[in-house]
């Protein structure tokens, strides 16, 4: 059972709020009932380090943490999510790097006729009706995609955020059949 049935209270995942502000749903508590969970993770290139924190009303972060007890984050976890947190400058460098690497796989997604895109600054979905044979084809030239059950006509892309990432998918998709 999810946390956040357990607590009652609705989950909003902003791991991409970073980047896209404009989609913060909540104010910097909001309702009781709201738990919001941020994420330390690819804006800030920790990925791996699997740091992130929730944000509600006292009262639900006191239940929340009743049910899950201690939950100990690594000092030196600590020590790089309050880095990364706290460099303003860094940050706004990234999101430019960010914006200029989806405008670059929007371009390149246009170049091989998968125009139908939505997504973030670290990732672009596509619907095509070949989206489990492009998935096939890029994971034998070992470039990783995501492809949904619920919607199977959906591939997704991760950005390869460097030029030599970018030339393998350039490559990748020139192989594919259209």
């Amino acid at each position: 059972v999810e946390i956040c049935e357990l607590v009652r209270t609705r989950r909003v995942d902003e791991e991409v709020a970073d980047v896209t502000p404009q989609r913060v749903f909540c104010p910097l508590v909001g309702p009781e009932n709201v738990l919001r969970l941020r994420y330390c993770g690819n804006v800030f290139g920790l990925a791996g380090l699997r740091l992130g924190f929730a944000i509600g009303a006292p009262a639900t972060i006191r239940r929340v943490s009743a049910l899950l007890g201690p939950w100990a984050v690594s000092g030196p976890a600590q020590y790089l999510g309050a880095r990364a947190l706290d460099d303003r400058d860094w940050i706004a460098a990234m999101k430019r790097t960010l914006d200029r690497d989806r405008v670059t796989m929007q371009a390149l997604l246009d170049g091989h006729g998968l125009t139908e895109t939505m997504g973030t600054d670290l990732f672009q979905t596509v619907r095509t009706p070949d989206a489990a044979v492009i998935h096939e084809r890029l994971a034998r030239a070992h470039i990783w995609t995501r492809v949904f059950d619920t919607w199977p006509d959906h591939i997704r892309f991760g950005i390869p955020g460097t030029e030599a990432g970018f030339a393998r998918l350039r490559a990748a998709l020139q192989k594919e059949p259209r």
